[in-house]
């Protein structure tokens, strides 16, 4: 079906009513029958002025800025990336040029006999054409003016021929409206109307006049036609007369003056007068637009054809844009509106410097606006009459951080926002971090300081800028004549020549690329040469240059040498002369001033020795990243919080915090960061800079957990995220389950908490069981379940306080209200799942393997190992009051004697009542001196008030801090896990919970990390979400960022 159908169609559907005229066109909606729209957005485009010189004005532009421009002596020259080329130095304009997408240019002009021509250039004609009639009309025309030129090289052409004089008969004049295919050059007739006089001298005359304005790439029309018409009456008299109206493709006729068509099939008109306005018919109906315009009295308005319908209209000074409509949240769709938004040409200009009544006289398909404009030279002290462009952001920046550079990037320009970035002065270096020192902000081997960059994880702290100056570069035939150069007042940046296209920016954070970077675009990107930015001009190379204007490869790498808030500036100058400057607002800092810090290690009395680090509490908005910048990408501010793992110390915490940070900014996060830090170190030797106080640390976390909400409340928001590591997950889920903290999402990361902590009972519980009370090496059957530790608390009524102490379902509720990712490796070493047997102290924990389990295994036992780690109570002891003590010897006769355990099918038949006041384990701490409230610890095995008074309820909401930290000292130094942890484990059972397996979803096989030994090659470790490169994890914070950006 012919596109014009659809058109009419498309009208039709909303007509208030149709009617059918006596000479047959249909006549157009003339309601507009939508009404208002329910709601519409509009993102205006940011641009700057390019100055085109003294008695310009243009006269036409394409996208690909390229503009036809007249002088006030009547020159025509077509201008593109700086060069000026006269296109009729051996003829005379004559006021009508016009130049389409395909670069091709059509003209009037007059020769020097005063006759009248017209001329064209197809795309890369080095000469003129004249356009040729003898296939339209039967003897040359004495007349004839062209009405509308499109993107197809068609040439809509009003021709008058006569034969002969009109004073002697016969006598023809011809009147024709033709569409010449400039390419092809057929001809094809739009109307035409003779006035014939006979050798009788009898008139005869008839046809149809078509004045056509405008004609879109479809061959759809717009104008006004005259018909000679005749009907009969009912008498049999014939009447004869000429009708005259506006229309669409002749037949639809419409009752206001159409001026311009889309390809959407927009129809843009003005009104009849005496006063005129703006006239709009499209898919929605029609109405007017925008106030009584004097203008449209002299001037026709011009309006975009983009290809998403979102049309841009200019009328001099005036301008409007189609808005858009928007989704249930209000974010623009992108779908066009029926609303369109008003303003000024003044309203996207980001700073009109020394211009004034700025008027445009074109616009190309896209919004490229050109025209004219009143500029004051300081120098002279005079106004003068020039010619401008508008000019988008040149310089830009992968501003959502997506991966591409694309035209969203380039409507975030238009926010007037600096681009947001940190001075590289951390310490990479190859694939894998070598200790958390290589994160470290501050650094006395800054990164930037390098001639390269270090490795691939120092790319994480790169951005990369598209200078979008290939339409500039177009029209040059010769590189050399161009130069580019960049400049920075305080030499804050340093850069890396790559080959990337725009679209192409994701893969720097996606795998390793061995070549395309570097002077010669042959050096792969983890060592690729970096060159500074001076503070006067750093010229970029013809190559890079040649590569943009070819391929459009125009990205640079850049990265941040120094606090700074000048802007990147771009000189582009042709023949030695400056054509423009573009900016790019800057403000680089140190990462620290982009983010949050909640420092909770000294929050509680039993933290008054902890080192609180480099960073203190700091929850105001960050002077380098302010909340209303991320608010820009979203209609919401989301905050996402970081809690770091077991062992960070105050000093060390910063390295993790700044690292994590970027990689979420690099991946695309619009959230406020937080980086909570607290005191998971407790009881590190310096020597070896480790804690073997896991244990304590878990109290730790317990009670940092309480005071967490209050320390965030400022922040307390519906769309609060928190990604918490290892050790951080019992922070996090206690805050959750315990402290009412209000989150959307939680991503468990490594969680060193066990299963049964979220899901309750699990089967495979026995291999969580000590050899000793196990059958294994022996004829005897394992001791009762209801001896063990991990049922102790299942001998009180649940009005018990005591009844709570159990890590069975301790978290059970966290994901009632929060929706729950737990990011798991099967790979695991730290929280590997065991097998049963008990770890073996060299061949396992030293080689860092199943640390977890070992600890939960030996807790309560009086191994070596055990007493390193505090207190040693409850857990898989045994109590003596349940054993015989052997003495064969007496105490003369070393040894003294030894404790017998009572065998199991002995031990079963212990009252369970019993075995509250002497459990079979052995008994918990009699004294703590961090506890004030423990006392001796008698209270355990007391009546049920008495243990309330000590332990808090299930709500901890209003409990005691010091029942709190007796709750968490008993499961954490006197419970062991009767579960493997949930780092290396799914959690299937949990409502509103996602598990990922990080060994099998996330690690790519193929490109992983090299390591040694072997058996640590080719899995996710415990803590490979921070030391590898981001390129190798960086699905893992794409997941999580889908989910954290609303």
């Amino acid at each position: 079906m012919p596109r014009y159908t659809v058109l009419i169609i498309t009208f039709c559907l909303h007509c208030a009513s149709v009617a059918e005229l006596p000479y047959g066109p249909i006549r157009a909606a003339y309601e507009f029958t939508y009404g208002d729209a329910y709601s519409a957005a509009v993102e205006l485009p940011a641009y700057r002025i390019v100055d085109l010189g003294a008695g310009i004005t243009p006269v036409s532009i394409n996208d690909s800025m390229m503009i036809l421009m007249s002088t006030d002596d009547k020159k025509l020259i077509q201008w593109g990336g700086g060069e000026r080329s006269i296109m009729n130095d051996n003829f005379r304009y004559s006021d009508w040029a016009r130049l389409n997408e395909e670069k091709s240019v059509v003209t009037t002009s007059m020769t020097p006999e005063n006759e009248f021509e017209m001329r064209f250039w197809l795309e890369g004609d080095a000469s003129h054409c004249l356009v040729e009639n003898e296939d339209c009309l039967p003897y040359p025309p004495y007349y004839w003016w062209p009405y509308a030129f499109n993107d197809q090289d068609q040439l809509v052409l009003h021709q008058e021929a006569e034969s002969g004089f009109f004073a002697f008969a016969p006598y023809t004049l011809r009147i024709e409206t033709d569409l010449l295919n400039l390419r092809s050059g057929t001809c094809e007739e739009l109307s035409s109307y003779e006035y014939y006089i006979d050798e009788n001298y009898d008139l005869h005359q008839g046809g149809i006049l078509y004045t056509v304005n405008d004609i879109n790439n479809y061959g759809e029309t717009v104008g006004e036609v005259y018909s000679d018409s005749a009907f009969s009456d009912d008498s049999g008299i014939t009447y004869y007369h000429q009708d005259q109206y506006f229309a669409l493709n002749k037949e639809t006729v419409l009752d206001f003056e159409p001026l311009q068509i889309t390809d959407m099939g927009t129809v843009l008109g003005r009104s009849l007068g005496p006063q005129f306005g703006l006239v709009i018919l499209d898919q929605f109906g029609q109405r007017s637009i925008g106030p009584v315009l004097t203008e449209l009295e002299s001037v026709v308005p011009c309006i975009s054809n983009p290809l998403d319908g979102l049309e841009e209209i200019v009328i001099e000074n005036h301008y409007w844009k189609r808005m858009s409509e928007t989704d249930f949240s209000g974010r623009p769709t992108g779908q066009p509106s029926p609303d369109f938004w008003e303003g000024s040409i003044d309203n996207l200009i980001m700073d009109t410097g020394s211009w004034a009544q700025l008027k445009a006289t074109c616009i190309s398909a896209s919004g490229r606006i050109a025209g004219t404009g009143r500029f004051f030279d300081w120098a002279t002290f005079q106004w003068e009459d020039r010619g401008f462009l508008l000019m988008p952001q040149l310089l830009v920046p992968d501003w959502d951080r997506n991966g591409t550079i694309d035209i969203t990037d380039q409507k975030q320009a238009a926010k007037n926002f600096p681009w947001y970035f940190w001075v590289n002065d951390d310490d990479d270096s190859g694939d894998l971090a070598r200790s958390w020192a290589d994160d470290m902000p501050e650094s006395a081997d800054a990164d930037w300081e390098s001639p390269g960059v270090d490795g691939l994880r120092d790319v994480v702290d790169f951005f990369p800028v598209h200078l979008d100056i290939q339409d500039f570069l177009a029209a040059v035939e010769n590189i050399d004549d161009v130069e580019v150069s960049l400049s920075q007042a305080d030499a804050a940046l340093n850069f890396v020549y790559t080959s990337l296209l725009p679209e192409e920016m994701g893969k720097i954070h996606e795998s390793r690329l061995e070549t395309g970077f570097g002077p010669l675009f042959s050096s792969p990107l983890e060592s690729a040469e970096v060159q500074a930015i001076s503070s006067q001009a750093t010229i970029l190379s013809a190559a890079f240059i040649r590569r943009i204007r070819d391929e459009n490869r125009g990205v640079l790498l850049m990265e941040g040498a120094h606090p700074s808030t000048e802007p990147l500036v771009m000189n582009y100058h042709y023949r030695g002369d400056l054509v423009f400057s573009c900016e790019l607002p800057l403000s680089i800092s140190p990462v620290g001033e982009m983010f949050r810090v909640a420092n909770l290690r000294n929050v509680d009395p039993k933290f008054s020795q902890a080192d609180p680090g480099p960073w203190p509490t700091d929850l105001g908005e960050p002077p380098n990243l302010p909340d209303a910048y991320l608010r820009s990408f979203k209609d919401s501010l989301p905050t996402l919080v970081h809690i770091h793992g077991y062992n960070w110390g105050g000093d060390q915490a910063p390295a993790a915090h700044a690292e994590i940070f970027k990689r979420f900014f690099q991946t695309g996060s619009c959230a406020r960061y937080v980086g909570v830090t607290w005191f998971g170190d407790e009881g590190t030797l310096e020597l070896i800079g480790t804690s073997f106080d896991y244990n304590e640390n878990v109290i730790n976390a317990f009670i940092t957990a309480g005071y967490l909400p209050e320390a965030l409340a400022t922040l307390a928001a519906p769309l609060t995220s928190v990604f918490a590591h290892s050790l951080g997950n019992m922070v996090a889920s206690s805050a959750i389950v315990d402290h009412g903290w209000n989150v959307l999402n939680y991503f468990m990361l490594n969680a060193a908490v066990p299963t049964e902590a979220y899901l309750g009972e699990q089967e495979d519980r026995r291999k969580m069981v000590n050899p000793d009370w196990k059958d294994e090496g022996s004829d005897q059957s394992d001791y009762p379940e209801f001896l063990m530790p991990s049922y102790w608390s299942a001998l009180f009524q649940p009005d018990d306080h005591r009844s709570l102490l159990s890590w069975k379902t301790r978290f059970g509720g966290v994901s009632g209200n929060t929706i729950c990712h737990n990011f798991f490796s099967t790979g695991e070493d730290i929280l590997r799942s065991g097998n049963g047997d008990l770890p073996a102290l060299f061949e396992d924990i030293w080689k860092t393997e199943l640390i977890w389990v070992y600890n939960e295994m030996v807790k309560g036992t009086s191994t070596l190992a055990t007493s390193l780690t505090g207190d040693v109570h409850g857990g898989w002891g045994f109590n003596f009051s349940h054993m015989d003590w052997i003495n064969p010897g007496g105490a003369a006769h070393p040894p003294a004697g030894e404790w017998i355990r009572m065998l199991p099918a002995e031990a079963a038949l212990i009252d369970p009542e019993e075995l509250i006041t002497e459990p079979f384990f052995r008994p918990f701490s009699s004294g703590d001196s961090d506890f004030p409230d423990w006392s001796d610890g008698s209270w355990l095995y007391g009546n049920k008030e008495e243990a309330n008074a000590h332990l808090p309820p299930a709500s901890f909401v209003g409990a005691s801090p010091n029942a709190i930290k007796n709750h968490a000292k008993i499961l954490a130094e006197g419970l062991p896990a009767h579960s493997a942890p949930a780092g290396s484990n799914s959690l299937p059972k949990l409502p509103l919970l996602l598990n990922y397996d990080l060994d099998k979803v996330i690690r790519q096989a193929l490109f992983w990390p090299f390591r040694s030994p072997a058996e640590k090659q080719d899995r996710w470790l415990h803590s490979d979400y921070l030391n590898p490169a981001l390129p190798f994890v960086a699905e893992l914070y794409r997941i999580c960022v889908k989910s954290i950006n609303p």
